[in-house]
């Protein structure tokens, strides 16, 4: 998976986050913290989407340039 951050005022990237395994295998444990819908239904709950998970921003690795996306990509 691939986190970008941004500058607000020209939209340039600042800085890349990584977080995968080696070129050519798995994803590593996305862990067991499922997701809920953002929009509550007519009862006002919030919903798990069973499928999605929630992974934090301290599980990415953080990357300085394109180059060293492209090699963990990639390898």
């Amino acid at each position: 998976m691939i986190w970008l951050e941004f500058d607000l005022d020209t939209l340039a990237i600042k800085k890349y986050l990584w977080f995968g395994g080696d070129p050519g295998l798995a994803l590593p444990d996305l862990g067991a913290r499922v997701s809920r819908h953002s929009k509550a239904n007519s009862k006002g709950q919030k919903l798990e989407r069973p499928m999605h998970r929630v992974v934090g921003k301290g599980r990415f690795e953080p990357l300085r340039e394109i180059n060293f996306l492209v090699d963990r990509m990639f390898g």
